[in-house]
This record gives structure tokens, C-alpha cells and sequence, in this order.
């Protein structure tokens, strides 16, 4: 067989996969769907004329307030990941990198930028990044 059947083929088998999976999910959908109503159904009636409608009252309260603290903790997540990086860290002007606030060690400005935490090692009085080589100078001596 030349390549282009080969290709043909492997598309022909990808695509029919795709078909047959998506056929199971639908059965599988469907199968859950007869399954709540026959079956989970009459149980989810009986215990709601069971419980009294105060409780409903308070567990919706519940999950309205879960719901505002998990939309509260969505806000602070987006607000986190917009703030630049290089605000978190210390920057040392005659040097030229940027320092780790928790271990004082030196952070490269060139991988910061790019959205990587690299720390500088102590090349000859001076300090280079390990990934990108960028060489910054070292402290006053």
C-alpha cells in the first residue's frame, strides 16, 4: 500500500472511533436518564413530603451563600493571575535581577519575564541564570 492509503485508512478508523464513541455516550445518557426516572424518581418524592419546607429554606440559603463564596473565590483567582509576576519579588537595581522575598536568593529578570521563576547562581562574583544564561552583575564589593 502507498502512504496516501495508509493516510486514508488511519482517517477512515479515527473518524469511525469518534462515531462509536459518541453513539455509546448517547446510549449511556439515555440509559441514566430511564434510570432517575423510573427508579431515583419515586425516592426523591417520598423524602421531599417527608422534609419540612423550613429545611429547604435553609439549605437553599446554604447554597446561595456557597455559590457567592465560590464566585468571591473565582474574582480573587482571576485578580491573582493578572497581577505581573516580577510584583512578588524585589528588584535590585544595581545588580539588575530581582530577589526572592522568602530566600533572598537572586531571580533572573529574563526568565521572570517570560513567566518562569528561575534562581541566579554565583558565577565569579557576578550571578548567571541557569536556563537562559543571562549574566547580571553581583553585589558592591
Amino acid at each position: 500500500m502507498s502512504k496516501a492509503s495508509h493516510q486514508v485508512t488511519g482517517e477512515l478508523k479515527s473518524s469511525a472511533i469518534k462515531y462509536i464513541v459518541g453513539a455509546l455516550a448517547g446510549t449511556l445518557i439515555s440509559a441514566i436518564t430511564v434510570f432517575l426516572k423510573h427508579f431515583v424518581r419515586p425516592l426523591y418524592d417520598t423524602i421531599m413530603s417527608q422534609i419540612p419546607k423550613d429545611v429547604l429554606i435553609h439549605a437553599a440559603n446554604i447554597l446561595l451563600l456557597v455559590i457567592l463564596l465560590c464566585f468571591v473565590w473565582i474574582i480573587l483567582l482571576y485578580r491573582e493571575r493578572k497581577t505581573p509576576l516580577a510584583g512578588k519579588y524585589k528588584f535590585n537595581e544595581y545588580g539588575g535581577y530581582y530577589l526572592d522575598p522568602k530566600n533572598g536568593q537572586a531571580v533572573c529578570p529574563s526568565c521572570l519575564s517570560e513567566g518562569k521563576i528561575v534562581h541566579m547562581m554565583d558565577v565569579s562574583g557576578n550571578k548567571m541564570c541557569n536556563a537562559c544564561k543571562t549574566t547580571c552583575r553581583g553585589k558592591k564589593g
